[in-house]
């Protein structure tokens, strides 16, 4: 696997209401970044995140959903929101676990918000930043870029480890 685009991902009452839930209602700090590993971050680098509980009903069923059109068994290693306003950039990073998949939440912008990977060429590939669309990647260098207006980008991430199980032989 790669990189795997699937637009209208989930039913767009339910994005709304998830774009409401996490920009209204969710708490979230600020101070994470894309590379947690370096020590000289720049103001820029730097933007909101908040961990989320993987036992709320509505992201088991997300999990379910995944794990369904992926058609793996996987258990979430871990489960959050990013929020970035104008000016916080990504920084180009790997991720831990067997799979990413980030859902895009908030409204389509009017520019910026891309989703941007490195590909085996090691040219940087851009994914327009659309509301419900869904990246789903593995082993790939990638971040996020903000939007350009002054509306934030909040993007929901669940990382994946494949369950693996014993082979039936018959």
């Amino acid at each position: 696997m790669s990189v795997i685009i699937v637009d209208n991902f989930l039913d767009p009452i339910l994005i709304d209401l998830l774009n409401i839930k996490f920009l209204y209602e969710t708490p979230h700090t600020w101070g994470h970044s894309s590379n947690s590993f370096s020590q000289n971050h720049e103001k820029e680098d730097m933007f909101y995140a908040a961990n989320l509980d993987s036992n709320d009903f509505t992201l088991k069923y997300i999990h379910l959903k995944l794990s369904n059109h992926l058609r793996l068994q996987t258990e979430i290693k871990r489960v959050y929101i990013n929020i970035q306003h104008n000016n916080m950039k990504g920084n180009f990073h790997y991720d831990d676990g067997d799979i990413t998949t980030l859902l895009m939440i908030t409204p389509t912008p009017q520019k910026g918000g891309q989703f941007e990977y490195i590909d085996q060429n090691n040219k940087i590939k851009t994914i327009p930043y659309e509301q419900n669309k869904l990246i789903v990647f593995n082993g790939i260098k990638h971040r996020g870029c903000c939007y350009v207006d002054d509306k934030p980008r909040i993007t929901l991430a669940y990382k994946l480890n494949i369950v693996k199980t014993k082979l039936q032989w018959k």
